[in-house]
């Protein structure tokens, strides 16, 4: 048996970085707004027009001159002739004079020439259309200028944008209707292992449940990967083979979790191998856990053998796989939250190391705590709401050291 020829984190996203740029980043498509939560932009969307278009007041007042508020006081009011009542959602008809003044509502229009707006809580009406002011006020006082919030032509949305319920209003305020977005992609999903059992089957002596399928699916979803099949294949090469025969030309991946390593019945390796010489890229990645992984292509299909284990599965993937998406489409994700170690913590020499962590909050400051756990069991996915890494070039962290903590949602 041969040993694993590792290859370093950096270069196995780089890899897949690579495959997806030049084979996925040109699959765009335009989308009606009201369709496109939780897609990713395509492309950079500027604002159309400036945002507000027009000097908006932000309080219920009077449009005014500001200097001729100045010194005005309940003692000695400023005397001011109101000459239009502006109304909402209209465009205001006056240019006021020296001496003059117009009614606004909270969000309508200042006429083209006023400066400021004093609440309306701070005025009277004396006689007629006479407005005593009590209260002085500043230049933009009340006032939203045009343009204030956005300009026309200044970027509104950068490529990797997700759209949510705020992306989404901002267009709708610029009078987008339609964004580009990049396609979604398709995944089988494969479980392999005769010691597994389907979630819903009553478990024999020696079996456990398959739960990495699930697990990968729904991280799928957060880079938009629609997993279009799914299945538990038993350590069987030729039930393997079928399987992905039957799919390898309708996906855009192929994800398998166990039979990565080198055993008498891990056939992830020989399946790879199977799509021609060039089909496998690497074997192994100098990452704790998670050594016993593959990554390869046919034609423009990625496949991605990950272990079996919950823990190493799942922290391959997001330091590997969805890093590499990540990058490629320039998601904006979620930033690392800064900790201090609750213990001493040893990494392995030579290799990147990851742990999951639970993080609790005190007065001023996170502190990490990681998540023991022995080969195979999934408890510490309870506790914990993050991870910590540890470079392959350190030799551990000590208690108190600041680390940061990854989300392990996006």
């Amino acid at each position: 048996m041969a040993l694993l020829k590792v290859e370093s984190v950096e270069s196995a996203v780089l890899s897949l970085r690579s495959f997806i740029e030049h084979h996925y980043l040109n699959r765009t498509e335009v989308i009606p707004l009201l369709r496109s939560q939780n897609r990713i932009v395509s492309e950079t969307l500027f604002c159309v027009e400036d945002n507000p278009n027009f000097n908006r007041s932000t309080v219920d007042g009077y449009a005014i001159f500001a200097h001729e508020s100045h010194g005005a006081s309940e003692n000695l009011p400023t005397v001011l002739n109101c000459v239009e009542q502006i109304e909402m959602g209209k465009a205001a008809v006056s240019e006021l004079r020296p001496g003059e003044c117009a009614y606004v509502p909270t969000g309508g229009m200042l006429p083209k020439n006023a400066n400021a707006v004093v609440m309306i809580e701070y005025c009277d009406v004396f006689e007629g259309n006479q407005i005593l002011v009590y209260q002085s006020v500043s230049e933009h006082e009340n006032v939203v200028l045009k343009g204030e919030d956005m300009r026309q032509g200044s970027p509104l949305l950068e490529v990797g944008s997700r759209m949510s319920f705020k992306e989404i209003a901002l267009c709708a305020q610029n009078g987008i209707t339609h964004i580009p977005v990049y396609q979604n992609l398709k995944a089988l999903v494969i479980s392999t292992g005769d010691e597994l059992a389907e979630i819903h089957e009553a478990l024999s002596l020696g079996q456990v449940r398959d739960i990495n399928r699930l697990m990968l699916i729904e991280l799928l979803k957060q880079v938009n990967i629609d997993c279009v099949e799914q299945q538990l294949v038993r350590d069987d090469f030729d039930g393997l083979k079928a399987t992905v025969d039957l799919w390898i030309d309708q996906v855009d991946l192929v994800i398998l979790s166990g039979g990565s390593s080198q055993g008498t019945k891990d056939y992830t390796q020989r399946l790879f191998e199977s799509y021609g010489s060039e089909a496998l890229w690497l074997h192994g990645l100098a990452i704790k856990p998670g050594k016993p992984t593959l990554l390869g292509s046919w034609h423009e299909t990625l496949l991605i053998g990950l272990p079996g284990h919950p823990l190493s599965a799942l922290l391959v993937y997001l330091n590997v796989v969805q890093e590499a998406l990540i990058q490629a489409y320039q998601i904006k994700k979620q930033k690392p939250i800064l900790a201090k170690l609750a213990t001493n913590m040893p990494s392995a020499a030579g290799k990147d190391t990851y742990l999951l962590v639970n993080l609790e909050r005190h007065s001023d400051y996170y502190e990490a705590s990681v998540c023991h756990t022995k080969s195979g069991l999934i408890q510490a996915f309870t506790h914990a709401n993050g991870y910590i890494h540890l470079s392959k070039d350190t030799e551990g962290a000590h208690q108190g050291t600041w680390v940061e903590v990854f989300p392990l949602t996006l």
